[in-house]
């Protein structure tokens, strides 16, 4: 029984890479995100206590929207304390 020889051999051809790209970055990812963020609470400034009638009014307006939020939302659309809840 005749077998040839190319019946044996391997369909794909490896290729190998002798070179690697080096990136040097000057922060981590984790980092330029943790500098974002305290930019934003910068310009964003302190959460100071408003008067309870304008508070009562954004969240009676945030509720004719939707029956349901969960505390971190009202406190972003009220931009009020946790502790004034």
């Amino acid at each position: 029984m005749f077998i040839p020889k190319n019946l044996f051999a391997p369909n794909t051809e490896i290729c190998y890479a002798f070179r690697t790209a080096v990136i040097y970055t000057l922060f981590s990812s984790g980092c330029l995100l943790q500098i974002e963020y305290e930019e934003k609470k910068k310009a964003e400034g302190k959460k100071a206590r408003d008067d309870k009638e304008s508070v009562l009014e954004m969240l009676f307006a945030a509720f004719e929207k939707h029956q349901y939020y969960n505390i971190r939302d009202l406190v972003k659309i009220t931009r009020q304390p946790i502790v004034r809840f």
